[in-house]
């Protein structure tokens, strides 16, 4: 087959190009009358002699183990186009004789990779119900970073921000705060054992108060729970007077066993002289 493309003052016509598969090749558009065959690259081919129409491809090469795709051009329409920067979307795609068209983000979208899109990403909100505050803004090339709010931890993760908080657990009384909660695990709550309490704030259980120590009377016992509850001091009457009446006590006794012994004894004597008084 033959064409011509323009006019011309040729004495023959153009003799039509045949898209090689050996030079990776596929027939895009076939020849006519007033125009060539439109080649192109075959699956997995890309083009590396192109003017106004491909004359050569080679395969996409294979990345090792270990390696990734690091792709800078997007398909579209059959041609490749050069990708969009990051924080840059697509305007107008690329043509034959222009390369892609990138225009900068609006404000409060982004795109964070090499692209060829033609919208941006809208921006993470950090929703305070669901525990979270910003811990870095969104800019054009990168999305809100997400963090814990105060007193809460992190339970879903994506890349560096989070996406789900919890508040940290309270202990309960007779409980004390083993370990504190952090923005990524929660409060670990252990409980008291022994002669100690805590209400369950305490990093650590508390020793029973002893009421006798201070002088003071035991009005409720301690518990896991809570401390020993002390009442009134003692006083200086409350401590002697059991030392007081035991004393007397013991004076009593003595001195009526004395009576009783002379009174025993004399009475003796005045039956052996022969005579009782009565």
């Amino acid at each position: 087959m033959t064409y011509t493309s323009v006019p011309n003052g040729f004495t023959e016509c153009l003799s039509c190009s045949v898209c090689d598969p050996n030079n990776g090749l596929r027939e895009k558009q076939a020849c006519t009358s007033t125009s060539d065959t439109l080649c192109g690259p075959l699956t997995d081919y890309y083009c590396v002699d192109q003017h106004f129409n491909c004359k050569k491809a080679i395969k996409h090469s294979t990345c090792s183990p270990g390696q990734y795709i690091n792709q800078t051009e997007y398909e579209v329409e059959e041609r490749c186009c050069p990708m969009c920067a990051p924080g840059t979307h697509v305007l107008w795609h690329c043509t034959q004789d222009k390369i892609t068209t990138c225009v900068p983000c609006l404000e409060s979208t982004f795109i964070s990779e090499l692209n060829g899109l033609m919208n941006c990403f809208p921006c993470t909100i950090c929703d305070a119900s669901r525990g979270l505050r910003v811990n870095k803004g969104c800019s054009q090339s990168s999305d809100t970073v997400c963090e814990p709010l105060e007193r809460f931890y992190c339970i879903v993760k994506k890349k560096s921000s989070c996406t789900s908080a919890l508040q940290h657990s309270k202990c309960r009384p007779g409980q004390y705060i083993k370990q504190a909660g952090t923005s990524s695990t929660d409060t670990v709550c252990a409980d008291c054992t022994g002669d100690t309490y805590s209400n369950g704030s305490f990093s650590s259980c508390l020793p029973h108060t002893k009421c006798e120590a201070m002088r003071l009377t035991e009005k409720n016992p301690g518990t896991h729970s809570s401390d020993t509850e002390c009442g009134k001091p003692y006083n200086s009457l409350t401590i002697i007077a059991p030392s007081v009446i035991v004393t007397l006590t013991i004076i009593t006794c003595v001195s009526v066993f004395s009576v009783t012994c002379f009174c025993k004894r004399k009475r003796k004597r005045s039956v052996v002289g022969g005579k009782i008084k009565s």
